[in-house]
């Protein structure tokens, strides 16, 4: 929960324009558990140009995973279905509609 308070707190350093909609330039980076387009696990970061913060991150991953402690019923882990190689695309989608709802809950 701590990461996500920091990821607020920098999304709140952005400056508003007129029309109380925040506006800056990301860059994206990402990075996945082994080199290559094999990996099954991976997550994409929006960084703020503006400073230097992360403002959101997305973690993937394509595995399926038995959970201990719900007497081995499978829960919905698979964050992403398709090539390893796609992750870095679906997860800045992703981070893009999440900061529009978010934008939009807050006005």
């Amino acid at each position: 929960m701590k990461a996500k308070n920091v990821m607020c707190e920098a999304t709140g350093e952005i400056n508003k324009n007129n029309s109380d909609i925040r506006q800056c330039g990301v860059s994206v980076d990402s990075t996945w558990q082994k080199r290559g387009h094999t990996s099954l696990n991976g997550c994409v970061f929006a960084i703020s140009v503006d400073n230097g913060k992360v403002l959101d991150v997305e973690v993937m991953s394509k595995m399926r995973r038995i959970c201990n402690l719900s007497s081995n019923r499978a829960h919905d882990s698979v964050k992403h279905i398709g090539s390893s190689g796609c992750m870095e695309i679906v997860g800045v989608y992703r981070m893009f509609e999440r900061s529009e709802k978010i934008d939009r809950k807050s006005h």
